[in-house]
């Protein structure tokens, strides 16, 4: 998985960015034609982001398994069907971290060609 900056991501052609924030997020704002395939729902990112200052990483990692496994087969096939009508799938989420890095390497060891947004939407 290749992480791309904003300035090259703009100038590819046949790409389509996939804003992996929770709806709420994407909804106050997300780059120009992204497509949103959240990773968390709004009450899952408030549940998540609760747990991470409260109790730690890795009780917030924990949770975040048990929210998103079950999500797994339906992005793949979000990720998969836009990868069909696109060359590019560039993954993003606010920072350029947890969720996009995740995202971004289960679609590439799907075999999907995709690459991570350096920094994110911030």
């Amino acid at each position: 998985m290749k992480t791309i900056t904003i300035k090259e991501a703009l100038n590819q052609e046949n790409a389509v960015f996939v804003d992996v924030r929770s709806q709420k997020e994407y909804s106050e704002d997300h780059i120009y034609g992204a497509v949103n395939i959240p990773l968390l729902d709004d009450e899952e990112r408030a549940i998540i982001g609760t747990l991470y200052k409260q109790e730690g990483k890795d009780e917030a990692i924990d949770r975040g398994i048990d929210f998103v496994t079950p999500k797994i087969r339906e992005l793949y096939v979000e990720l998969k069907s836009l990868s069909q009508n696109k060359k590019k799938i560039i993954i993003y989420c606010s920072r350029g971290g947890m969720r996009s890095g995740s995202v971004a390497q289960l679609a590439a060891a799907f075999g999907l060609d995709v690459q991570k947004l350096e920094g994110g939407y911030k």
